[in-house]
């Protein structure tokens, strides 16, 4: 398929050439790609207020070979409560920072893309932005299969009791 449209988390963008920019997009059926917007930094461009980082947008996009461009742009949900708030937007920008550095580009999931929205939504809403970023830390490391078990010791596999306490030894 040269022409197909899907749903995106814009990560990332930055300028490429005099009018055009480039874009981090992470996709439910295509993972983390870069795509091009040619235009976009025209004045009447038609990508104006879409391709923002932490909008959440549907895009058509042209593949020609490993390479995409993005010929529509229509913002979903551009996050106005976190861009109104410095906390709210250092930290939904942390998280995205995140999710560039921990996934791959052929990494596809809904179950990912899923859990991105669902804590830019949460942090749209909560006072609790680094309780919702830790959280999503830890789900995000479950769902990438690195999450450590912490029902098991890690020397001796015995399962940990109740009554069991962890102390660091001084060496």
């Amino acid at each position: 398929m040269r022409n197909l449209t899907v749903d995106a988390v814009i990560l990332k963008k930055h300028p490429r050439g005099e009018h055009d920019v480039s874009v981090t997009l992470y996709t439910p059926t295509l993972g983390r790609i870069q795509a091009t917007a040619k235009g976009a930094r025209k004045i009447h461009s038609n990508f104006t207020g879409h391709l923002d980082t932490l909008n959440i947008c549907r895009i058509q996009l042209y593949c020609n070979g490993p390479h995409f461009t993005i010929t529509q742009c229509q913002a979903v949900n551009t996050h106005k409560e976190i861009r109104d708030d410095l906390e709210r937007s250092v930290m939904a920008l942390l998280l995205l920072e995140i999710v560039q550095k921990t996934t791959y580009s052929t990494e596809t999931g809904t179950r990912l893309f899923e859990l991105i929205r669902t804590t830019l939504e949460q942090l749209s809403k909560t006072t609790k932005t680094t309780l919702t970023v830790e959280s999503f830390k830890i789900k995000l490391l479950a769902e990438l299969g690195v999450l450590p078990d912490f029902a098991h010791c890690t020397v001796c596999q015995r399962k940990w009791l109740e009554t069991d306490h962890i102390t660091l030894e001084e060496g």
